[in-house]
């Protein structure tokens, strides 16, 4: 796309050289011109509530924020289609297909902003506006987080989000979105520039599955007025605040009231804005020409202003110039001044406003010249962005400049020339080529990429390594506001006092200084384009921060082929004032990237803070470099990682450490680990991946073998994954779900594949935000592994083999074509996953015929194991499915089953017990039924017999995060009942009056779930025995439910003895006295869920057997100086029911108050009054 250039408001200038939680709206009932306008009126500053913001995010601890925790902040969705903006929350199972957190909390328990559009919905925009908001100051930025998801991604579109200032009957576009192939979060800055009046602001988007968060108004507000007297480098402004000297005339209303800009402060100004006309600025001959010319008649789809910088209007005038192809060739295009005579004791300086927005070769230079000479005073290059950014040029020449207050003219004649990147005119090489130092030429695409091909390497001389006493080496200042990055020496500045390469006041290093931009924002400088590199790849340097916990240093990395920028490393303001090393991995990268240093301090604050990077060199960064230890597969971590490599392509990373809050190693019980805390704020994405690099093609077959821990209601999932040269990737080995806090064994064989490299990589997904995955003990050795004590086939068959006539086959449902088998596998659940299969379809396997699947060689048990499995048999004719175990040749037939009812997974298991190698078997004989089937999934081997009397299943709470996650624990498949009784027993081991979780009982059918019983809170010490009848008239589980409240506390809940008699009833349990309790739907709007639970554990022990209660919102009503809850049941029972209910110390009373009819009653409950 061509480049374009442009230029607004030109001010030659001289002065004095200085000296070398519920939110509550506007309860102080401010007046309306102080709401909204970015200034805390209020002591509380509710008075900036509801205004697009909230008066701070608690959340992110930002002030005039948005993070759509607390509501919509009053943005309201004006769309006038069907496509309009609603408030969103994530979930895990949108992987893939939409978000899977918010930004703002990165779990799926955020909110945000979503634009959403209906069927039969075309051509439709969704429009989100503000309310109505008051005096932007000129450095006012809007910043957001948005995401576009691919499955909504309509390229012929563009752009997909805007966003729109509409003041004063004008509407004009702040900001577009770039065209962008990344579903992940990303940032829009817009710019509203001065506003003195009321205004609003509108997103607006033309996609669906658009994601809004975290809409942040920055450095909006006016300066406020000051008791205080002006500091020596600032000017009192009529409404009592401060502005810096160097904003006087500027040609922005910096105090808000114009004062800064008056006639009689700026009569010593030469000020042209091209509002009347060119003010004696000319172009020169023979150059592509500037226009001076307004948005209103520039085509808005080119890339140029949508405003103008003096009025911030679309009829305000500037200069602009486009450079096109046929401009390239004519060189640049040319604007002088006319002459100014200037005195030999003045300071003359230079004031302007730049547009330079999409263009990656063109530049902005200005030249002093005189009649014998031409000297380049400032240059900028690059894409700054969609606004006018304020730039300053100091022309300190000793003759012909003089100092003082009285109005001045400059001998000298600034020239501002844009031009295009080019070459050395006087080498040979092209502009898609880089001249080497011994003027020999290489392609362009080979400088900077960690490999020496010029003959004296000067291809890789200026990529960013540098100690900075011969100069920067191409790392280029590219900050817009108060702040940038300088070279400069130890001496020149207040801190460092010394650099770190010689530690003198002599030395040089890359240091944060003023900048002479308008917006408070961070200093930014880039590297060239660099790469491709290599895995050990990283960067090393000594960095210098001395702040407060508001300043940072950071180091980012921009790929422009994905349009991203990530943070690599990031270190929060402190009070030391010492050089310090760090070492930051930058791994394989196949795209050209850049590094982007990233600084904020307060340097005009009553402390000196400073920040600086000396010694900036990078390691082994060449592709073709491979580190001794590349080949160390086995490790176990004490020392590092041996050879292997986090990869930093992936979202987050695994962490070496001991204990860190998630238990012991492996190895030692006291040392090093590696471990990925989905809960952690760092983790906030999808993947982690762990690479080596590629290993030369085994000899023979090898072991893998590693410890591994997945822990936690939503621990995730792990694989070893496989990648040989050319191909994609392959499991082979893979684990999900909870296995408990204790380590297990993992184990894949690594076969022999003639001439081929290959890569390992362990990856850890995310499928929640609670749990950890951890890993130990990585070991490879000679050999194939032996059979495999668990299996999920999602990755392969694990060592199974199929007898040779009629075979098993391992099949997955992802493409609904499977003409057999159950929908989804049982591992994970869905139709992507695997599991094993015999059709005994009499077409496949003949009636009475069977189909065998052996496992490999076990070795001999020392003691009992209990071997586990899930197999489901198609409700129809299935056949037989039986488990034996071979021994020295004999078979033993351990389990067997022919038919049950439905086709769900079912759990079945068996205890082994064998002195010598050995095999198990699953065989399943035919029945020669038609669409009938028998699968197999998730095999384990315990070690242990399998559960006899004497144990207990418990669940730590601890780990269930606030509101809504719940653990389960379900039964097998039971058959209807008209009378059947559940008994348990039961411990609830929490704090008193604090934990306010809940264990359930529920019966899971078809038909859906029923809430029979549940236990709130703290249930006193020891073990509690229950037991209920229990009715169902189709196939149905039991369901032990464990959920948290709204503040999670340790504890656990523990389960034993459960008894289950099907068929009978529980004597003595008062059956029939009450059959049931149901709330009749004129109350759904009532009762909670936890009051529901509450409400059926004391009908229970009056004898009710079930209480269908679904989810309620509160309804409150005031009754003298209590809230009454009213709630109308219908019951089946023909007297009244009584009982005593207390909460918070008040004694209520269930009672009947009124009969609607013959089976209607209404009971009212005392409740807690509410605010």
């Amino acid at each position: 796309m061509p480049a374009r250039l442009l230029l607004l408001v030109l001010v030659l200038s001289a002065w004095p050289h200085p000296g070398i939680q519920s939110v509550f709206i506007n309860r102080c009932s401010s007046p309306a011109p102080g709401v909204c306008d970015f200034v805390c009126d209020c002591r509380d500053c509710s008075d900036e509530n509801q205004c697009g913001y909230h008066k701070e995010s608690v959340a992110l601890g930002t002030p005039f924020t948005c993070d759509f925790e607390e509501g919509d902040c009053g943005w309201k969705d004006v769309s006038t289609s069907g496509y309009r903006w609603v408030t969103g929350r994530t979930s895990i199972a949108m992987w893939g297909t939409g978000p899977s957190a918010d930004h703002t909390r990165g779990t799926d328990l955020g909110w945000y902003m979503a634009a959403e559009m209906r069927r039969n919905t075309f051509a439709a925009i969704a429009r989100l506006r503000s309310p109505v908001m008051r005096q932007a100051a000129a450095t006012c930025e809007i910043r957001a987080w948005y995401r576009l998801w691919e499955t909504g991604l309509n390229k012929t579109v563009q752009p997909a989000l805007w966003v729109e200032l509409t003041y004063d009957n004008e509407t004009i576009t702040l900001w577009q979105s770039p065209e962008s192939s990344i579903s992940a979060w990303q940032e829009l800055v817009a710019y509203t520039g001065r506003v003195p009046g009321e205004f609003q602001i509108t997103l607006s988007s033309q996609q669906s599955s658009l994601q809004l968060d975290d809409v942040e108004f920055r450095s909006c507000g006016l300066p406020p007025p000051l008791s205080l007297v002006c500091g020596w480098e600032e000017r009192n402004c009529n409404r009592g605040s401060c502005v810096q000297l160097e904003q006087l005339c500027d040609g922005t209303d910096n105090c808000g009231d114009l004062s800064d800009e008056s006639t009689t402060e700026c009569r010593s100004f030469t000020h042209c804005s091209f509002e009347t006309g060119w003010c004696d600025w000319v172009t020169a001959p023979d150059y592509p020409t500037w226009v001076r010319n307004t948005s209103l008649h520039l085509a808005p789809a080119a890339r140029t202003p949508t405003r103008d910088h003096s009025s911030n209007s679309r009829t305000g005038f500037f200069l602009y110039i486009t450079t096109g192809p046929q401009d390239l060739s004519s060189g640049a295009a040319r604007l002088i001044s006319p002459v100014f005579q200037a005195t030999k004791t003045s300071s003359c300086s230079l004031v302007f406003y730049s547009h330079l927005y999409d263009s990656a070769t063109g530049s902005l230079n200005i030249y002093y010249q005189t009649n014998s000479v031409t000297q380049l005073m400032h240059t900028r290059a690059g894409d700054l962005g969609d606004y006018w950014f304020r730039g300053k040029v100091d022309f300190n020449v000793t003759e012909n400049f003089q100092v003082g207050s009285k109005p001045f003219r400059c001998h000298r004649n600034p020239v501002i020339t844009p031009t295009p990147s080019s070459t050395d005119p006087t080498t040979p090489c092209t502009p898609e080529e880089f001249t080497c130092d011994n003027k020999k030429c290489v392609s362009a695409e080979l400088a900077c990429d960690f490999t020496e091909t010029c003959e004296d390497g000067s291809d890789e001389k200026y990529c960013g390594t540098s100690t900075f006493e011969a100069g920067a080496r191409s790392w280029k200042d590219i900050s817009v506001g108060q702040l940038q990055w300088v070279r400069e020496k130890a001496s020149e500045g207040l801190l460092p006092g010394a650099d770190h390469t010689t530690n003198t006041s002599t030395g040089s290093y890359l240091g944060v200084e003023l900048a002479p931009g308008q917006m408070v924002s961070v200093a930014r400088a880039r590297t060239p384009l660099l790469g491709p590199s290599g895995l050990a790849c990283s960067v090393e340097m000594h960095y210098w921060l001395h702040s407060d916990p508001q300043g940072f240093i950071a180091l980012g990395i921009v790929d422009h082929a994905l349009g991203t920028h990530r943070l690599a490393w990031h270190m929060q303001g402190n009070g030391n004032a010492e050089w310090k090393h760090v070492t930051v991995p930058l791994g394989e990268r196949a795209r050209p990237f850049q590094l982007e240093l990233i600084a904020l301090v307060d340097l005009r604050g009553p402390v000196v803070q400073s920040a600086a990077v000396d010694d900036v060199a990078f390691v082994n960064c060449d592709p073709r470099f491979t580190p001794p230890d590349a080949s160390e597969l086995s490790c176990n971590f004490e020392m590092g990682l041996c050879g292997w490599y986090q990869d930093q392509s992936d979202d987050f990373a695994w962490v070496r450490g001991t204990g860190l809050g998630l238990g012991s190693d492996h190895t030692t019980g006291t040392g090093y680990f590696l471990s990925v805390d989905l809960s952690a704020q760092s983790t906030w994405a999808l993947s982690a991946r762990l690479i080596t690099y590629p290993q030369d093609p085994p000899t023979r077959e090898q072991c893998l073998s590693f410890w591994y821990r997945l822990d936690g209601p939503q621990s995730g999932t792990l694989n070893l994954k496989i990648q040989h040269d050319g191909e994609p990737e392959t499991v082979l080995w893979t684990r999900t779900g909870a296995h408990g806090s204790m380590w297990h064994l993992g184990f894949a064989t690594l076969s022999r594949q003639a001439l081929q490299r290959y890569r390992l990589v362990f990856e850890a997904l995310r499928d929640g935000y609670l749990g950890d995955i951890a890993l130990d003990d990585v070991t490879v050795r000679a050999g194939a592994c032996g059979p495999q004590e668990s299996c999920s086939f999602e990755a392969n068959a694990c060592g199974f083999s199929s007898s040779w006539q009629y075979t098993w086959a391992r099949q997955s449902n992802a493409t609904g074509t499977a003409t057999a088998g159950p929908p989804t596998d049982h591992t994970v659940g869905t139709a992507r996953g695997y599991y094993m299969i015999v059709d005994t379809s009499k077409g496949s396997l003949p009636r009475g015929q069977a189909a065998t699947l052996s496992s490999g060689q076990y070795r001999p048990l020392t003691h009992p194991q209990c071997l586990g499995f899930w197999y489901q048999l198609s409700a129809s004719d299935p056949g037989s499915l039986t488990v034996c175990v071979k021994e020295k040749g004999v078979q033993r037939r351990l389990f067997s089953v022919s038919s049950v009812q439905g086709d769900a997974w079912r759990y079945g298991n068996v205890t082994v017990q064998v002195a010598e190698d050995w095999q198990v078997a699953f065989e399943v004989v035919s029945a020669g039924g038609e669409l009938s089937y028998v699968a197999l999934d998730d095999l384990h081997l315990k070690a242990s017999s399998c559960p006899e009397p004497g144990h207990y299943v418990y669940f730590n709470a601890s780990v269930l995060g606030p509101g809504g996650n719940a653990a389960r624990l379900l039964s097998e498949h039971l058959p209807a009942t008209t009378g059947a009784c559940l008994r348990f027993w039961y411990h609830m081991d929490f704090p008193e009056h604090f934990y306010s979780g809940e264990l359930r009982v529920k019966l899971n059918s078809t038909a859906g779930e029923l809430t029979v019983w549940c236990a709130r809170g703290h249930q006193g010490q020891g073990w509690r025995s229950t037991t209920l009848s229990v009715q169902n008239t189709v196939e149905f589980q039991i369901v032990f439910e464990v959920t948290n409240g709204v503040w999670p506390a340790g504890g656990t809940i523990a389960l034993d003895d459960i008894m289950y008699h099907a068929g009978e009833g529980c004597n003595g349990d008062g059956l029939g006295q009450m059959e049931a309790v149901f709330v009749d739907p004129e109350v759904q709007h009532h009762l909670s869920e936890s009051e529901a639970c509450s409400l059926n554990h004391r009908l229970e022990s009056r004898g009710a057997s079930q209480l269908i209660l679904p989810l309620y919102k509160y309804k409150h009503m005031s009754c003298k100086s209590s809230f009454f809850r009213t709630i109308i049941l219908k019951t089946w029972m023909k007297e009244s029911v009584t009982f005593q209910h207390s909460f918070q110390e008040r004694v209520c009373k269930f009672h009947q108050t009124s009969v609607i009819s013959s089976v209607l009653y209404a009971f009212s409950i005392v409740c807690s009054p509410t605010r």
